[in-house]
């Protein structure tokens, strides 16, 4: 999650932590649909979003599957405007992946993506820019794929900006032509565009055996007054920092279990919190057993950790993370409760003392991809999808938030989408002037889907 000043995806209340209380009501405005309906038999990705402290902001996403072509858009809106229309950003292409975003503080843009010119080809890492009156350039290739070379794996590219305005996507690739026993050799690759020029060629940070237990998967990055990247890499989390301006720090890393993730969220003085969800083995009676950590990374790059987040006793997934104003920080997941899919949260006043884990939505209704993030003020916010039920008492999917204190006690969950229709796979980005955009996408049983969003003040979220 990739924002200049701000942190993606946020949710939470002013209820007691421990509880997760009833849904209140709230008055919020009409949504804003942003094009691009995708029919029936395909498939709308979870909207990306990125904001900056003055309020430009950037939505992405990715249409198609079944009998539809893959598509990448976005839609531009300057700060204080509206949203333009929907911008293609793939036309060529036969198969993208689900784009990921970034703005830096003069509104800026980058939306990053792998594709294939044809179907069966091998992908291209591909970044679009979009400048800040919101006209997107031609995307181009940063890695150009051809069979006997290297190809981006492991998840899309991710983007960020540092402080200065210079921007650095970063993928995972694997190398075919490897002497190694394993031909699928892999490494993190990182490209680097200063502010005002053009990307140079991809520095290399990590190799991995792709016939380990992991290999190196999931990199993620955090954009702010550094530009920090997160990955895995067998039992360890790795992680370099760029300090604004500069280069890259040697890589870092702390010891894991099998790690799931990252993610990673950086403050506003250049440290940052890095999750990831540890593995851990089987119990018999229990299943597949998992938990949440956390590190600290200085700006300096040095990394202090790792400190456990919930705890063992089923499966956890989807993470976020964000880091507020005031060094406080909040990590969602999601986690196997009583037959159903509950999103929780822990909250951290100082760094790597987090409370106890609490349930964010409702156990009985399954929930998903959890976002968090912070105000200029020092609130947390928590959104997620909150799934519908069948049969006669039918209801709808919808999106929640909770609104949280500077002492992380959140308030009762508020439904932000309306209720005439089913809402999917929330998204949040908040500017410096605590105002909240939250997207998702919108299923409508006569058009298909869109993707739709509002902007309010983060304190009506409190409902």
């Amino acid at each position: 999650m990739n924002v200049t000043g701000c942190v993606l995806r946020v949710a939470a209340t002013w209820a007691a932590v421990a509880t997760c209380p009833a849904v209140a009501a709230a008055a919020f405005p009409v949504p804003t649909s942003l094009g691009a309906v995708q029919a029936f038999g395909g498939n709308t990705s979870t909207p990306q979003v990125a904001t900056n402290s003055k309020g430009d902001t950037l939505v992405a996403w990715q249409t198609g599957g079944g009998d539809q072509r893959d598509r990448v858009w976005s839609a531009y809106r300057p700060a204080g405007q509206k949203f333009g229309p929907a911008t293609e950003l793939s036309p060529e292409s036969e198969a993208v992946s689900e784009p990921h975003v970034a703005i830096d503080a003069d509104g800026n843009a980058l939306v990053a993506f792998t594709r294939a010119a044809q179907a069966g080809q091998i992908d291209t890492v591909a970044v679009a820019a979009v400048s800040s009156d919101g006209k997107p350039a031609p995307a181009i290739d940063l890695a150009i794929a051809l069979p006997d070379k290297t190809y981006p794996g492991g998840g899309p590219p991710q983007p960020a900006f540092d402080g200065n305005g210079d921007a650095a996507v970063a993928w995972i690739s694997r190398d075919l032509t490897s002497t190694r026993s394993d031909p699928d050799f892999e490494r993190v690759q990182i490209a680097v565009r200063p502010r005002g020029g053009n990307f140079a060629p991809a520095q290399q940070f990590a190799v991995a055996a792709g016939g380990s237990k992991q290999g190196v998967s999931n990199v993620r990055t955090a954009g702010g007054r550094n530009i920090v990247v997160a990955w895995s890499n067998g039992a360890r989390i790795e992680t370099v920092v760029r300090p604004r301006g500069t280069s890259f720090s040697p890589v870092r890393s702390v010891r894991a279990a099998d790690p799931y993730g990252p993610e990673v969220a950086q403050s506003v003085d250049g440290s940052a919190v890095v999750v990831w969800r540890d593995s851990l083995p089987s119990v018999p009676s229990r299943g597949r057993r998992t938990r949440i950590s956390a590190a600290t990374i200085a700006s300096s790059g040095a990394i202090a950790g790792p400190v456990p987040v919930s705890g063992t006793d089923t499966y956890q997934d989807s993470l976020g993370v964000a880091v507020g104003p005031r060094g406080a920080s909040v990590v969602t997941w999601t986690a196997n409760v009583a037959k159903s899919r509950v999103a929780r949260g822990a909250y951290a006043r100082v760094p790597q003392r987090f409370a106890a884990p609490f349930n964010v939505s409702a156990a009985g209704r399954n929930a998903d991809t959890p976002a968090t993030a912070f105000d200029s003020l020092g609130h947390p916010i928590i959104v997620w999808y909150r799934g519908g039920t069948f049969g006669p008492r039918r209801s709808r999917s919808s999106i929640q938030a909770r609104y949280g204190s500077r002492a992380g006690i959140f308030a009762k969950a508020i439904q932000v989408s309306p209720v005439s229709r089913d809402a999917l796979y929330a998204g949040l980005a908040v500017d410096g002037a605590n105002r909240a955009t939250v997207t998702w996408i919108g299923r409508d049983p006569r058009l298909g889907e869109t993707v739709q969003a509002i902007t309010t003040l983060t304190s009506t979220l409190r409902g």
